[in-house]
């Protein structure tokens, strides 16, 4: 079943969403040399103590099989900050089902559900992240069981990892905004990290969690620009259902769509832009 986006029907969060960034809108693009590194949907609720046993998950890995058909446990250790400094607050399981490809999986705990697509492998657009959530969540509800949503984001980390790029030159890919030191002519060519992290209100539910700069990352340590973008909810919400969930994922899409064009410059686009298709 193709799970559609969200109806012309706006509810009063729908109205204020569309207003909550001043920003223009930007057509809708799939590009052929994207600089999107990750990007996930993430859905947590009150715990499910049965997830804590892989025998609590059988019925729901038989129901997702078919498409995700790989298995294995990720270790996730839980920190605390206390008077005596960080300490660990104990381990945490999470099962992981894949594509057999790698390309997009679905991680369960019993606090939360998530999609994440291998952008290396795989990632056509955000429609097809819909349309598989729509999938996964609908039978979370009916094998899992979430009665509430208690946080719920989607994140899209950019990294524009381009050699051929000086400190100096990044003005003619960015909105002058996000420079800070690299705008500075006497003495960008000296800066070798610059990080800045932002919170955007949306509304008194919603922000996004805005990290930027100049920064090194990924299998080489390469140097370059990242952007990453994390909308969320952390207000509790009863309407669970899977129109409700994926309304709100498109809400947060928007948002983050066109906040990304504004950071960036026409020159910036055509670099994604090579024989690429605008997309419906």
């Amino acid at each position: 079943m193709h799970w559609a986006p969200a109806s012309d029907d706006c509810d009063l969060l729908c109205d204020v969403m569309t207003r909550a960034l001043s920003l223009p809108d930007a057509d809708h693009e799939q590009f052929d040399n994207p600089p999107l590194k990750v990007m996930l949907g993430q859905v947590r609720f009150p715990a499910i103590l049965k997830l804590a046993d892989p025998a609590g998950l059988a019925a729901f890995q038989d129901e997702i099989r078919s498409e995700y058909s790989e298995y294995g446990v990720e270790q996730q250790l839980n920190l605390a900050v206390g008077p005596e400094g960080m300490s660990t607050a104990g381990e945490a399981k999470n099962y992981k089902f894949s594509t057999s490809d790698g390309a997009w999986s679905v991680v369960v705990n019993p606090m939360f559900v998530t999609l994440e697509a291998s952008v290396a492998t795989r990632y056509s657009n955000y429609e097809e992240f819909s349309d598989r959530f729509g999938r996964i969540w609908e039978a979370a509800l009916r094998l899992l069981g979430p009665t509430k949503s208690q946080q719920q984001g989607l994140r899209y980390i950019d990294f524009f990892d381009w050699p051929d790029v000086a400190p100096s030159e990044w003005g003619r890919y960015l909105n002058p905004y996000l420079l800070g030191l690299l705008g500075a002519e006497e003495i960008v060519n000296n800066v070798e990290h610059t990080l800045t992290d932002a919170r955007l209100k949306l509304t008194d539910d919603i922000a996004i969690a805005f990290k930027y700069g100049l920064v090194r990352s990924g299998p080489e340590n390469a140097l370059g620009f990242l952007m990453d973008t994390d909308c969320l909810s952390q207000t509790p919400q009863d309407d669970v259902t899977t129109e409700a969930i994926l309304k709100r994922f498109n809400d947060f899409h928007e948002e983050i769509h066109r906040l990304f064009h504004w950071c960036l410059t026409p020159e910036a686009i055509e670099r994604f832009r090579v024989g690429s298709a605008r997309s419906n």
